[in-house]
């Protein structure tokens, strides 16, 4: 029942570029689709393929850069807060 209402309310996008920026073919298919859905941020762990800190209007932060963003001078959020 909860998987029916989370594709109830989600938005189904289909990239429609082809990518090889990246050794890595899944990881081409979120820049993809960050491209299609005009993402703000990728946040990702894996510095060793996201080497570049953007990709067209998309920024490619680690959970640490985010929490930064979201909350710089803010010492309530914590890790378990963000994930």
């Amino acid at each position: 029942m909860l998987l029916t209402e989370i594709e109830a309310r989600s938005t189904i996008f289909v990239p429609k570029i082809k990518l090889q920026l990246i050794s890595e073919p899944d990881d081409n298919m979120i820049l993809e689709l960050t491209d299609q859905c005009m993402a703000n941020f990728i946040i990702t762990g894996n510095t060793a393929d996201f080497t570049f800190p953007i990709y067209k209007q998309t920024k490619i932060v680690t959970q640490k850069n985010i929490r930064n963003i979201i909350a710089p001078n803010n010492s309530i959020v914590s890790n378990r807060q963000i994930h």
